[in-house]
Parts: C-alpha cells; sequence; structure tokens
C-alpha cells in the first residue's frame, strides 16, 4: 500500500511539475485521465490516449510530452482493470467488467508493451522513484498511430 501512495504521490508531483513547465497548455491540454471507475467503455479510453498522442502544436518538448506519455501508460492500466486484467495480463475482478474485441485487446497490448518502467529522474530532474512511460519504437509508434487511424507523426519515439 505503501508503494502505491509513493507512486501516486510521485505521478503526481511529475504531472504538476511538468504542467507548470507548459503553461501555455491549460486551455488545450488534454482532459485529465479518467480513473478504471469512471471508464465506461473501451472507445473512451481509446480516445483519451488519442488526445494525448495528438498534443497541441506548442508541446514540443521533453517537459511537456513526458506527462502525457506517462498518462497513456496509466489509461491503458486503468482499462485493463475494467476488462479483467486482459490486457497486461494478471487477471482482475472488476464489478461490472467492459467487453473488449480482439482486435482493441491487441491494439492495447500493442501500446502497454511500449510502457517502460524508468527512474523518475531519467524524465524529470530531481524527482525521485519510478514512472511507466509510453516509449515506443518508431515501427511500433507508427503501427499504433494507423491503428488509431492517426496519420503518421511526429510522436516522439524512442524519447
Amino acid at each position: 500500500m505503501k508503494n502505491i501512495l509513493v507512486k501516486t504521490t510521485t505521478l503526481a508531483v511529475i504531472t504538476v511539475l511538468s504542467l507548470s513547465w507548459c503553461k501555455q497548455a491549460s486551455a488545450q491540454f488534454p482532459s485529465e485521465i479518467p480513473s478504471s471507475n469512471r471508464i465506461r467503455s473501451v472507445s473512451q479510453a481509446k480516445n483519451a490516449i488519442i488526445e494525448r498522442l495528438n498534443p497541441p502544436s506548442f508541446c514540443d518538448t521533453k517537459g511537456c510530452l513526458a506527462p502525457l506519455s506517462i498518462q497513456i501508460c496509466e489509461i491503458v492500466g486503468n482499462l485493463n482493470t475494467r476488462v479483467n486484467g486482459k490486457i497486461i495480463g494478471k487477471p482482475l475482478k472488476s464489478k461490472r467488467p467492459l467487453k473488449i474485441t480482439s482486435r482493441e485487446l491487441a491494439l492495447m497490448k500493442k501500446i502497454w508493451s511500449q510502457c517502460k518502467t524508468v527512474k523518475a529522474e531519467t524524465v524529470f530532474i530531481g524527482v525521485p522513484g519510478q514512472v511507466t512511460i509510453y516509449s515506443p519504437s518508431c515501427e511500433s509508434s507508427n503501427q499504433i498511430l494507423k491503428e488509431l487511424d492517426l496519420k503518421e507523426r511526429m510522436y516522439r519515439c524512442n524519447y
């Protein structure tokens, strides 16, 4: 329980720091991350991921993109809870599990496979702990963007 609290606190500090570095983002930054109990459909989670893969044009620095990359993994993790652990492979029991098609499941597994746990300091100077960040290879990034019907774009792969 203590590790979860430390992770949550670290993630909150990282997000606040990063958003302050991107002050322009306040009006155009993606909406809040849907918690697992607020995810009502796979489409909702997919749209939240698309929103983060399509950041505002001014969000082109590591300090601005890093929180979005962390949020992508968090959204997939939250969706995993709603689909009884089918994405990550750890069986869970959700009170009202969502149905997920085999195509959506394959996509979410592909996105999750590009989430890497790293020392927070490698992303944010002076921040302790670890974060899970979406850091796709260029090939995986292009496949994922195509499956989400997004044009191949400059999303930073291997960052």
